[in-house]
């Protein structure tokens, strides 16, 4: 045989090495020596049906129910020692689900708070007719008795005025704009008006009241649009009950978004670079004042026979009116808004992540805001309670060494109520990043007011969204979501400006979307959005909870751990 055919034992050594080196790679990696469930560690692929099934089967509505119960204990407004303490425990949670880099982010924030003795709404003349609003509502609890937040509007211009009392309606533009048209004057004048309606955002009620003229605004809650008009008022219902109050922010969110003297920059602990709030175009320049139907009730019967009787679809639902405009002639009102003012107050959005297997430098952020004006069990409790589940499930995914092909970013943002201050914050701090890398933004702010799946969001979501809604059933009706979906002739709505969505979607053009089941009015924004409200109207047994629960994480997957990003680009040019 030739030289040229005999065996070369080397190269037969080299080659028999090099095939029993590749067969302990696989046994080790076939065995998940090298699969790691702690923090930092590569981690480990595992059949994407069987994660979607894992998650869809460990969503449970008893665990959600005990976060809720947590969440509204107490009331919890930004910028508070209530919500720090509650961030706190948020951050434990973040933590015993192994999330990385689980940790409180600071911000310090211009944010407003009531005095005690320092807001009034009364009636000063004519002498005889001399009254004096209750303000507050009646305590939630009794026994025993809770600490709830006082009545007042977030980002309200402090004030000390008088007036003549002339009601407008909805308070839209094209309110005042028709009385004018009749003849009434609205200079120098504290205007009344309800809320929802032709003007749903309270801050430009506000500023449509201002621009006529007016030295003031109050805005109460009209029993027929949120109130016993629609049905049983809580206690026995749903609705909001004589005495309820929705306070909320009247800052100008639609023009500047986030901290408005640190606008279009973060306002980390120790920048010194602030505007002024005179004269700050995200402020209102007149006070303004939220009140209760049983209040407003004295005003409105004050103002008969002052100006001219209102038409039909000015007419609300307080009981024992004769509804007119008022005008000059009509009583004066005291309206006083006394208030602190603190221009650096500390807020903390609670952050951490589970880093993406194939590529850790993309991220699929997921977030709900933890801050409420009073207990907060729909808004923001629901979203907050389903959230911490849903990072329950995905801990413990982690724990059986999965990971995700992109990163999964969690947040509970702080500040939101206010102006969705923490998230704006957070996006202007890293907004290069998030530009580059931020490929979608996953937002849940009220999870369950009802049974009424509804979602908006950028078209892209569309086909994603469906294979979900495919894969949950409705627990009233036994019919899938996509089944209702179809039969309602459903459509991923626009994304407005109300929720933390708004500085990834428009300043970092991060694609976003909102979803949760609706229901009827309930007591938004009130001390009666409470657990027990919760409990007996919203949704009893936490079925819808965990339905959203099934949902979002769901959807997550779709964003996070598919080999291509399922975006519907078809929807989008559609």
């Amino acid at each position: 045989m030739s030289p040229d055919y005999r065996w070369n034992w080397i190269v037969v050594g080299r080659i028999f090495g090099g095939f029993l080196t590749m067969t302990l790679v696989y046994v080790l990696l076939a065995s998940n020596i090298f699969t790691m469930s702690q923090k930092g560690g590569p981690g480990q692929m595992y059949d994407p049906e069987s994660v979607r099934i894992f998650v869809q089967s460990q969503a449970n509505g008893t665990s959600i129910q005990k976060y809720l119960e947590h969440v509204t204990a107490y009331d919890h407004m930004a910028g508070t020692e209530g919500n720090f303490f509650l961030a706190r425990w948020v951050e434990g949670l973040f933590n015993a689900a192994k999330l990385e880099g689980a940790g409180l982010e600071q911000f310090d924030v211009y944010l407003n708070y009531p005095k005690a003795g320092g807001r009034r709404v009364a009636i000063v003349d004519p002498p005889e007719m001399a009254w004096e609003a209750t303000m507050e509502e009646e305590a939630a609890y009794v026994d025993p008795p809770r600490q709830q937040s006082l009545v007042f509007h977030g980002l309200s211009r402090a004030g000390n005025v008088t007036g003549p009392l002339i009601y407008a309606n909805y308070g839209s533009r094209e309110d005042f704009k028709k009385l004018e048209d009749s003849g009434v004057n609205i200079k120098g004048a504290v205007a009344l008006v309800r809320y929802y309606g032709t003007q749903g955002d309270r801050a430009l009620k506000v500023k449509a009241a201002e621009l006529a003229g007016a030295v003031g605004c109050i805005i109460y809650s009209d029993p027929a649009d949120d109130g016993f008009v629609k049905g049983e008022p809580w206690p026995e219902g749903r609705f909001m009950p004589a005495d309820g109050v929705q306070r909320g922010t009247v800052g100008l969110t639609s023009w500047v978004v986030g901290d408005v003297l640190s606008p279009g920059f973060a306002s980390l602990p120790g920048e010194e670079k602030r505007v002024s709030k005179d004269n700050n175009p995200g402020l209102n320049s007149i006070p303004s004042i939220p009140l209760a139907w049983r209040d407003a009730q004295k005003l409105l019967q004050a103002i008969k026979g002052h100006g001219e009787e209102v038409p039909t679809d000015w007419i609300g639902g307080v009981p024992d009116m004769n509804w007119w405009t008022g005008n000059r002639t009509s009583p004066i009102i005291h309206l006083m808004n006394e208030q602190d003012e603190v221009e650096k107050r500390p807020i903390y959005n609670v952050i951490g992540k589970i880093t993406g297997l194939e590529q850790p430098e993309k991220s699929i952020i997921v977030g709900n805001h933890r801050d409420a004006w009073c207990f907060g069990a729909s808004d923001p409790g629901s979203g907050t309670a389903v959230m911490l589940e849903v990072i329950r499930i995905f801990g413990e995914l982690r724990q059986l060494g999965w990971r995700p092909l992109r990163t999964i970013e969690f947040a509970s943002w702080d500040g939101e109520e206010y102006n969705l201050i923490g998230s704006t914050e957070h996006v202007e701090a890293r907004m290069d990043e998030l530009r580059r890398n931020g490929f979608a933004y996953l937002n849940v702010d009220v999870a369950v007011t009802g049974t009424q799946f509804e979602a908006a969001g950028c078209p892209i979501y569309e086909r994603a969204l469906l294979r979900v809604l495919d894969r949950v059933t409705d627990p009233i009706k036994n019919e899938t979501l996509r089944s209702i979906w179809d039969e309602q002739n459903a459509k991923l709505q626009g994304l407005g400006a109300g929720s933390d969505y708004v500085a990834f979607q428009d300043m970092a053009g991060t694609s976003s979307i909102d979803f949760g089941f609706q229901g009827p009015p309930f007591p938004y924004h009130s001390c009666y959005d409470n657990f027990e409200w919760m409990k007996n109207f919203g949704d009893p047994n936490f079925q819808y909870h965990t339905l959203m629960a099934q949902i979002w994480a769901l959807l997550i997957l779709e964003m996070a751990d598919t080999p291509v990003l399922p975006f519907d680009m078809e929807a989008y040019a559609a």
